[in-house]
């Protein structure tokens, strides 16, 4: 299974990036970025998914995500997109903040995580394997657009709801489908990249509403993520419902705020651990 796997992801990255990725999930034995994992419940996890996938952060600047020199970075923004350290892979957005179809595009990757999150959803530290948060489509949001954005307990935004449709183009990975939406509740909070200052996915400045207000605050570099985008959501893939269900692996996508009265996920769904922080 895991050496099918590794064939099958030969046609896509260079040969020497499958060896090595090969020769890494042999010896960790776990997929990467498990969001607030321990590593005693990571290999747990790995034992009930035995299906190997590549990390979520797999490629580098040898493959996919090259990094763009300061001419090219200086005339890509002037043209159309936000001024960022990476530029996706196929992109079907446009302009600053990007947009297609007259809705704001965010960038998304997929983790696996059994904690209750920055959301305080669950009982203790550690969910059970079938509690909402693993078996429904929940997200972790970029702190910047979560309110407080040094925040990393019981955000302002935390329960929000987001409909998510891909536009047919990825940052990396899978091109998906076209026209496949989801709406998202969210319950954990990314600072990649903000929490240490560094280009991540989750490293925006501002947040989408400010970008959307101010189009040329948002065009500097570090308004918005490593690929040019205002949002980012991490979504939650224990379960394989983003990867394996809906075919998306770091997709791009269109948002917007929406009701959670269209999510699908249970109508009594709480999070006590914020219980009177608002």
């Amino acid at each position: 299974c895991f050496l099918s796997a590794v064939v099958t992801a030969m046609d896509r990255v260079p040969l020497f990036a499958v060896v090595s990725a090969a020769v890494v999930a042999v010896a960790a034995g776990t997929p990467g970025h498990l969001r607030g994992q321990s590593p005693g419940n990571a290999s747990t996890a790995v034992s009930r998914n035995s299906t190997w996938r590549r990390p979520r952060n797999y490629w580098n600047a040898s493959d996919f995500d090259l990094p763009i020199s300061s001419l090219a970075r200086q005339e890509h923004s002037s043209h159309s997109r936000c001024d960022s350290f990476r530029q996706p892979r196929d992109s079907k957005c446009a302009g600053c903040p990007p947009m297609k179809d007259g809705k704001l595009c965010a960038s998304t990757t997929w983790y696996e995580d059994t904690t209750r999150g920055s959301c305080g959803c669950g009982g203790r530290g550690h969910v059970d394997d079938n509690f909402w948060t693993l078996t429904e489509y929940t997200a972790a949001m970029n702190c910047a657009s979560l309110g407080d954005p040094s925040n990393s307990w019981c955000p302002l935004k935390c329960g929000e709801c987001y409909e998510l449709c891909t536009t047919g183009g990825s940052t990396q990975g899978r091109t998906p489908d076209a026209g496949v939406c989801r709406v998202f509740k969210v319950t954990n909070r990314c600072g990649d990249g903000y929490d240490h200052d560094h280009p991540d996915w989750c490293s925006q400045h501002m947040s989408w509403q400010n970008c959307a207000g101010n189009p040329e605050k948002c065009r500097r570099q570090g308004s918005t993520n490593q690929f040019g985008y205002p949002a980012h959501f991490d979504l939650q893939d224990f379960h394989r419902q983003i990867t394996g269900h809906l075919g998306w692996d770091n997709a791009e996508v269109t948002f917007e705020s929406v009701s959670c009265s269209r999510w699908t996920g249970p109508s009594n769904a709480a999070c006590e651990g914020c219980a009177g922080h608002r």
